[in-house]
């Protein structure tokens, strides 16, 4: 049987002595008195306060232990100071600890404090010495199945904040209120691991930016298939406005909250407007005002959208333009009409109800022009300012129909207003411009 040497078997019993020591209080105050360690929970430690006490920051922490007020300002003055890798595998081991706990207990506050630390030193660790110590306690193991380890290694959290925010969203009851408080833990928590992952290189990081974006998308997809579950159930025969908007508001709670999952202010938007248009095929869209009150509850999506780069979201282009074209619809005045309509244009080009629509406005323009004329005597009208306010109005009424007819050709009153205008420019003795 192998003898420890005296000197090493009193340097492992001064570290066990000292572990009991100062360990309960470490934790205590990094887990704000949640965390409480028995001797032996100490003893199994030791290694975590072996390593701390070889680090330059011990001093800072040691000094501040008895003392509640200096934290956490001491925790961040010794992280400054630096901790060795082998120091941050065990800080991410005891703050995932904490975190679970926070979670179980329902405490987000603390765990919204704890999360970041926890990501850090997990990536902290895995600079120079994960890989060492699983290629320890796996000897056996391939370079990929090492590798794979290290890149799950922020599995667990991730999934544990998985079934938080899917509690949080409230899934089965989306026309009631979401959890806003673990909602907005969530999104803390997803903030601090784009910025945490996303500021380090490493196998652990680029791992844990996949688990990430993993999580985004399988809360984006259920949240999606939660809505059109709840739509699909409605009967748009007999169903009156507030029953439609419900889901929709319900579902714009939460993701304003919950930001950045993908795909879900677009499946919001198309939902609104397949329930628009199924209400216009069974002519029940204008008796019940469902525009009036579908569309408000769908422009936060629409907002959101339009803020994104068009190159970025080329498929939100069709139904951003059907939005604002059924905006120009209930829209009282002719301009604001318009603009919903070229905004329409701009967002996809050659959008045919906005180029049919804008057609006949552009004739309505040119109408306007045409009764002033039509109520202005040739007397008098043939010099001065009379003279350039005719011609003005004509060449306004020109150039809208001659936009009408570009964007939509087969208009069926063209014709009658082209020949209008034919009428006034022989009546004033005013010649058009001759155009390319």
């Amino acid at each position: 049987m192998m003898v420890m040497p005296e000197a090493t078997l009193e340097h492992e019993l001064t570290i066990l002595l000292e572990a009991r020591e100062r360990l309960p209080a470490l934790a205590d105050r990094l887990s704000a008195g949640t965390l409480k360690l028995s001797p032996s929970r100490c003893d199994q430690l030791s290694g975590w306060y072996a390593s701390l006490r070889d680090d330059p920051g011990w001093p800072i922490l040691e000094a501040a232990l008895r003392s509640v007020s200096a934290w956490p300002r001491a925790w961040e003055l010794a992280r400054e100071a630096g901790f060795s890798a082998r120091t941050s595998h065990h800080n991410a081991l005891i703050f995932s600890e904490i975190v679970f706990d926070a979670l179980k207990r329902d405490d987000l506050s603390l765990a919204g404090h704890v999360w970041g630390e926890a990501l850090q030193a997990w990536v902290n660790a895995d600079e120079g010495w994960l890989e060492d110590y699983l290629q320890h306690c796996l000897p056996t193991a391939s370079a990929e199945a090492i590798r794979a380890t290290r890149r799950a290694a922020p599995g667990p959290a991730l999934e544990a904040l998985e079934q938080r925010a899917r509690r949080a969203l409230n899934l089965d009851a989306l026309t009631a209120s979401p959890d806003r408080r673990g909602l907005r833990f969530a999104q803390h928590a997803l903030d601090c691991c784009d910025r945490v992952f996303g500021e380090a290189s490493s196998e652990l990081a680029e791992g844990g930016a996949e688990l990430t974006h993993t999580l985004r998308q399988t809360l984006a997809s259920e949240l999606t298939e939660a809505l059109h579950t709840h739509i699909q159930a409605i009967n748009l025969t007999h169903a009156d406005a507030a029953e439609l908007v419900a889901p929709l508001e319900g579902f714009e709670q939460r993701v304003r909250i919950l930001s950045g999952l993908p795909g879900c202010d677009l499946a919001a938007l198309r939902a609104g407007l397949n329930i628009l248009w199924e209400l216009r095929r069974l002519e029940r869209d204008e008796a019940m005002e469902a525009p009036e009150h579908l569309l408000p509850a769908l422009k936060p999506f629409a907002d959101r959208l339009e803020s994104i780069a068009r190159k970025d979201h080329i498929e939100a282009a069709g139904p951003l333009a059907d939005f604002h074209t059924f905006e120009a619809e209930i829209a009282f005045s002719l301009d604001t009409r318009e603009a919903h309509l070229r905004r329409a244009l701009t967002t996809c080009e050659g959008h045919r109800n906005a180029s049919r629509m804008l057609s006949y406005l552009m004739l309505e323009r040119a109408n306007r022009d045409l009764l002033k004329l039509a109520a202005t005597p040739e007397l008098g009208a043939a010099i001065g300012a009379v003279r350039r306010r005719i011609e003005s109005a004509l060449q306004r009424a020109e150039d809208a129909l001659h936009e009408a007819r570009e964007l939509y050709p087969a208009n069926e009153l063209l014709a009658d207003y082209q020949r209008d205008l034919l009428e006034e420019r022989a009546r004033f003795n005013v010649q058009g411009a001759p155009r390319e």
